[in-house]
């Protein structure tokens, strides 16, 4: 098992290392103290960058998928190899301030056995009061077809006057120890369901890393790669309606403002820039998700020709913006004769296109 901790009871010396016996001991597992994967490392990020490279309607993919942060522990598993993760996070808080009456009648602030002992060598009254608190929670991702990871809450504080005051008032370990008891002990994950769950909360390049780790290359692996990499591609087609911008959107889209006859019987070879318009313009008039967000009934429009309507004209200055047109339509068209193909064999199927002659 994995453990990853977080917050700053941790930048006390020896406390990840303790905190990590402690789940070994009530688990009965051995645990591997992990940190979270960098960026760089994210094996998310090479995984895109060869799919990318295969598939290059791929290259506007988001690999960091920020939809899908809650997830991000699975990453922990796959690079240790582990089939679970603890996620400890605990906040400590100690200080100290001056003692009130109020104090010096609390039962719980008064030192008692050594601490009273303590107290009394110091030969003082209690000038001050130490304060200690450590809160959190300690979640068991356990990598199967539910969505939900058992949970405990911490929450523990504790006073005692100085002098005679212990050094630390709370023991960590410990109340650890007694919020992993509340937790179900882990099993064994199921990778394939969870891989599937992956895929239909809309983190399809996540399902395919672990489906890529652990499931093999059989049928299972191969059914699933084909859905994630479908459903990556309906997403770079969903949002780069709304990823791109707007400086270059006005002269661009009037490049192939023209009728859908004009578009189909040109004569001339089009160039990238002018399909690469067409297709944004089609990728915003054909967004039926946009037209009910703005309850207006879809109309067919004409491949290539800009609508006056406020929303979708705002949807065409998106367009450019990011650089996607660019980046994700242009250079693959220019670059490639398959990216060309590509660009064609969609604005075909849309029926902007006639069929190349035979």
């Amino acid at each position: 098992m994995a453990l990853l901790t977080e917050g700053s009871a941790f930048t006390r010396p020896g406390m990840r290392e303790r905190i990590g016996k402690t789940v070994e001991q009530i688990s009965g597992r051995p645990v591997l103290l992990v940190d979270p994967p960098e960026r760089n490392s994210d094996r998310r990020r090479g995984l895109a960058g060869k799919l990318a490279k295969e598939n290059r309607e791929l290259a506007g993919y988001d690999w960091r998928e920020p939809r899908c942060a809650a997830e991000a522990t699975v990453l922990a598993a796959l690079t240790s190899s582990t089939d679970a993760v603890y996620r400890v996070t605990l906040d400590a808080v100690a200080h100290t301030r001056p003692v009130t009456p109020a104090d010096l009648r609390s039962p719980a602030a008064c030192p008692r056995g050594l601490g009273k002992v303590l107290a009394a060598l110091h030969g003082a009254e209690p000038n001050a009061v130490r304060e200690e608190s450590v809160t959190g929670n300690i979640a068991l991702s356990l990598f199967s077809h539910s969505p939900s990871a058992p949970r405990a809450g911490v929450e523990q504080r504790a006073t005692c006057l100085e002098p005679g005051a212990p050094a630390t008032l709370l023991d960590l370990p410990a109340i650890v120890a007694d919020a992993l008891r509340e937790l179900p002990p882990p099993h064994v994950p199921e990778w394939e369901a969870y891989s599937r769950r992956l895929l239909a909360a809309g983190c399809p390049l996540l399902a395919l890393s672990v489906a890529e780790a652990r499931l093999g290359t059989g049928p299972t692996f191969k059914s699933l790669q084909s859905a994630a990499l479908d459903a990556m591609r309906r997403n770079v087609d969903r949002h780069a309606v709304r990823d791109l911008g707007h400086n270059t959107a006005a002269p661009e889209a009037a490049k192939s403002a023209a009728p859908q006859e004009s578009a189909l019987s040109s004569p001339e070879e089009p160039s990238c820039s002018a399909l690469c318009s067409m297709h944004m313009i089609e990728l915003c008039n054909n967004d039926r998700a946009l037209w009910i967000e703005h309850r207006v009934r879809w109309e067919a429009t004409p491949c290539g020709t800009r609508r006056q309507d406020a929303f979708l004209e705002e949807c065409y200055r998106q367009q450019w913006q990011s650089g996607t047109f660019d980046d994700a339509c242009v250079a693959p068209c220019e670059t490639t004769p398959e990216g060309r193909e590509r660009l064609e064999s969609i604005l075909r199927r849309a029926g902007c296109l006639r069929d190349r002659p035979s």
